[in-house]
């Protein structure tokens, strides 16, 4: 549905527009009535107590993927960010942010590597008691995001400057856990840089400040560009100072201008969230649900899909696999071997009749296999025996054999199970 998009819902069922892929799969009134009736808690058993939480109704579903999360192997680099479920209904925690191209919606705090694969999400419910450790409620977050980081391997963390501050340099630095983010004047209290007055006389664009901190070492770094912008560090400072080219619209022509290496790293590991979320809008299906909870699980099962292609375009580069599957072609052939397709081999016994055989047409082809993708993923191909003798399907293969696999028989094998000659799963 993400992948071929229609005016409604229903229109994948009309006769005018119907889509195959969708409708001979499952009936339209089955689908609505699953769709109504789906279901992540048994509201009769709840506790009062969990009820405070506002996702009490889809918390077993998000608490399941939080810890499916957990087990992907970390990236050095990660950013933290927000993420926002576009809806418009009624819900105690929708959210509006000005800034974003959907203004209406669920925010989600998300962690994610330099490559977009998610490695931590949290829905946004409402502002929580500040703690007695002396961090804001916006670098708390930070701090709920790593908490899957492995401690003390000098992993980075990227941030905005809704988020940083030099209590959570600290409190990061403490864990070995170093961070660069850009920050707000008022969060550098203790660190005199120079003011944007005096950098615009220094030496005008390019031109930049910096201070550290005598207990942390925490750096931080004044950048005069277009306007000054400000950023905090552990772990990397000013040096090597290196040129990016710039378009200077008073004498319209590029000039180089002197750019540190806090900023150039910056740039360089920030794009996590928005490159996983730019992926989850691409092919997202347009549906639509009474309860405001759906929309998170719909989006879930997006968020879920780009990881999924992710570590598969990551792997496939390592073992040099080419050409490597676009993430439409990757999403479609996911949604094939989820409804267990066949895979039609061979010619129409008839030339007359259309590949694909009208209703009530006994057209068939030669053969028909499980997908390559199910008939060699190595799960679940027990052997049993039949009580009849059938042709092996092994290619070039003419005995006739008793041994069948369970597996693929439940597949629709032209009326026949799946018979091997010999046992290769």
């Amino acid at each position: 549905m993400g992948l071929v998009q229609a005016y409604s819902l229903r229109a994948l069922w009309a006769e005018e527009t119907r889509y195959d892929k969708v409708a001979d799969h499952m009936a339209r009134n089955r689908y609505e009535k699953l769709a109504s009736h789906i279901h992540f808690t048994d509201n009769s058993t709840v506790m009062e107590e969990e009820k405070k939480n506002k996702l009490w109704k889809i918390a077993p579903w998000l608490d399941g993927l939080k810890t499916s999360l957990t087990k992907l192997p970390q990236e050095e680099f990660s950013a933290v960010d927000e993420i926002m479920i576009p809806f418009k209904g009624r819900s105690d925690i929708k959210q509006f942010m000005r800034n974003k191209p959907h203004k209406w919606g669920f925010k989600m705090w998300g962690r994610a590597g330099a490559s977009g694969i998610l490695y931590e999400f949290d829905v946004y419910q409402g502002a929580s008691v500040t703690s007695d450790d002396g961090l804001s409620k916006s670098s708390q977050v930070v701090i709920k995001m790593t908490s899957n980081i492995p401690l003390g391997l000098n992993f980075k963390v990227f941030a905005d400057n809704f988020f940083s501050s030099l209590p959570l340099v600290k409190t990061l630095q403490s864990k070995r856990i170093f961070y660069v983010g850009t920050v707000r004047v008022n969060r550098l209290k203790g660190l005199e840089l120079k003011s944007e007055k005096e950098l615009k006389t220094d030496g005008s664009r390019g031109a930049f400040d910096h201070a550290i901190e005598v207990n942390s070492g925490v750096v931080a770094v004044r950048w005069y560009d277009n306007r000054t912008v400000d950023l905090l560090s552990s772990y990397i400072g000013v040096e090597p100072v290196t040129e990016v080219q710039r378009y200077e619209k008073k004498n319209k022509r590029i000039i180089k201008v002197s750019c540190p290496a806090i900023v150039k790293e910056y740039n360089k590991f920030m794009g996590g969230i928005d490159l996983h979320d730019m992926l989850t809008a691409l092919y997202r299906f347009p549906l639509k649900a009474k309860r405001w909870y759906v929309y998170i699980f719909y989006y879930t099962i997006h968020m879920m899909v780009v990881n999924a292609w992710l570590r598969y375009r990551k792997h496939a580069q390592l073992l040099q696999v080419k050409p490597v599957m676009k993430l439409a072609v990757f999403q479609a052939r996911l949604a094939s071997q989820l409804v267990l397709p066949t895979v039609t081999v061979g010619r129409p016994r008839s030339l007359s009749v259309s590949p694909r055989p009208t209703p009530g047409s006994t057209a068939q082809y030669r053969r028909k296999v499980p997908p390559r993708e199910t008939r060699l993923d190595g799960l679940y191909h027990p052997q049993e025996y039949g009580s009849t003798r059938n042709r092996c399907k092994l290619n070039g293969c003419d005995s006739l054999t008793y041994v069948k696999c369970r597996k693929c028989d439940s597949l629709p094998y032209n009326g026949r199970p799946a018979y091997l000659h010999f046992w290769r799963f």
